[in-house]
């Protein structure tokens, strides 16, 4: 295998981990989650079916956060932006989104890109948080945070065709 190659793995496994971290490590195989699926210990989320969920859902919640301001700025602009309404603290909302870090073990070997953040959809109409769709951004971790907030929501917006 090539060095690009090799890079290209390690970024698509240390994904799928993340991706099934999100989901739960507790879901049977092969359980169906909204869009979201675990096959042989791999999660896999399908456009189609998150595509399906997002057209039905009428409000979507975007937990606060008085440390990080800008992340919740930004995630209730993107809510706007794909045409929902951002549910009220006390309202039940249909999906839920949020970005978080991916963690940092603090060791960077070489320049090759490290999993940075993660936008979460969760569908929330029955009561748990589903996994509907997982967006990775992969970058260099010397980025600040408030860069990793935007180019995640940019890349999501980007399968839209509203980047």
């Amino acid at each position: 295998m090539t060095g690009s190659m090799m890079k290209a793995m390690r970024v698509r496994v240390g994904a799928v981990l993340l991706a099934v971290a999100a989901c739960g490590m507790c879901m049977a195989q092969g359980q169906d989650t909204a869009g979201c699926a675990v096959q042989k210990g791999v999660s896999t989320c399908r456009w189609d079916v998150f595509q399906q969920v997002l057209a039905s859902a009428h409000t979507v919640a975007v937990r606060p956060s008085p440390r990080d301001q800008f992340t919740e700025t930004q995630l209730r602009k993107l809510v706007g932006d794909l045409g929902k309404n951002v549910g009220g603290p006390e309202q039940k909302a249909d999906l839920a989104v949020d970005v978080v870090a991916v963690s940092d073990d603090g060791i960077v070997v070489g320049p090759g890109d490290q999993p940075l953040a993660m936008l979460r959809v969760f569908d929330t109409r029955e009561g748990a948080r589903k996994l509907v769709w997982a967006e990775i951004l992969t970058g260099q971790p010397d980025r600040p945070w408030a860069s990793n907030v935007r180019a995640a929501i940019n890349q999501f917006q980007a399968r839209f065709g509203k980047g």
